[in-house]
């Protein structure tokens, strides 16, 4: 009912379309081969979809993804927890502490009945 007329007229879907969960198709609309719908989205009368195309929400709009972009970071910068790369590559530890001074000595305990 439209106007307090009662409307009708085709609705088109081509080979390969997707209709998601509880999604609504009014009257008039045409969907191109490969395109879709998602859940709960309501395609209002008329749309024509392009093939291909992902479309949804209440009305339902394109969905467009961003392009990838061309290439990634070479390198991602390690933090003050991350391993150098001398440590990684298996070189010793300094003999010097944290903060430069050298470690000191283990204590031995003296055993009671050598008496050393």
């Amino acid at each position: 009912m439209e106007d307090g007329t009662f409307k009708t007229h085709y609705i088109l879907i081509g080979n390969g379309c997707t209709l998601g969960v509880d999604c609504w198709v009014n009257y008039g609309v045409r969907m191109r081969d490969g395109s879709s719908l998602g859940a709960d989205a309501m395609l209002m009368k008329g749309e024509d979809n392009p093939e291909g195309a992902t479309f949804s929400g209440n009305p339902a709009r394109e969905v467009v993804v961003p392009a990838a972009r061309s290439q990634r970071p070479v390198e991602i910068p390690g933090g003050p927890r991350h391993r150098s790369d001398e440590a990684a590559a298996g070189t010793p530890k300094p003999a010097h502490g944290v903060h430069g001074k050298p470690r000191p000595a283990h204590r031995q305990r003296k055993s009671a009945l050598t008496g050393s």
